[in-house]
């Protein structure tokens, strides 16, 4: 989507006054123990550069409370979750096993589908597409500490009309 702020204010409108708008989503970000990683995978790198030159947000979970503010909603409030890559987290938190054997299994996978179209015009040949696919599940999976994050953001539209 190239147009979060758009969307949000379509959703704002449609809003009773004193209704609620919930807005969730992730960022293409990586943690590992906490701390960013990824900076020095091509594929990644490859992602966010195509994603400014078509105008895309990844990291519009955390973004969407300021469209929400920019929309004119009110009493905002956003809930960072931790999406482990599998249950490495478990032990201390229980609610994250799902979550967590989901992500392990499918979001190498997402981004292995995505990268050909997230790419498409960029200039990549075939097999340096390749290269980034097999690159991405080998950085996705296998690692204790390897972790996403998920926001829901909610938001009052104003009582006054």
């Amino acid at each position: 989507m190239t147009d979060w702020q758009g969307y949000v204010k379509d959703m704002t409108s449609i809003v009773r006054p004193g209704g609620w708008v919930e807005m969730q989503d992730l960022v293409t970000e990586v943690y590992l123990h906490g701390s960013h990683c990824g900076g020095d995978w091509e594929w990644l790198k490859a992602i966010y550069t195509s994603a400014d030159k078509k105008g895309w947000d990844l990291h519009c979970g955390r973004n969407i409370k300021r469209y929400m503010e920019e929309a004119g909603l009110e009493d905002i409030v956003v809930k960072e979750y931790r999406m482990p890559f599998g249950t490495w987290l478990a032990g201390e938190k229980p609610e994250t096993r799902r979550i967590g054997e989901h992500t392990a299994r499918e979001y190498g996978r997402l981004f292995y589908h995505a990268i050909p179209k997230m790419l498409q015009g960029m200039g990549y040949t075939n097999e340096r597409l390749e290269e980034f696919q097999t690159s991405c599940l080998k950085d996705l999976t296998g690692r204790d500490g390897l972790e996403g994050r998920f926001y829901v953001t909610i938001g009052r539209k104003s009582d006054q009309k």
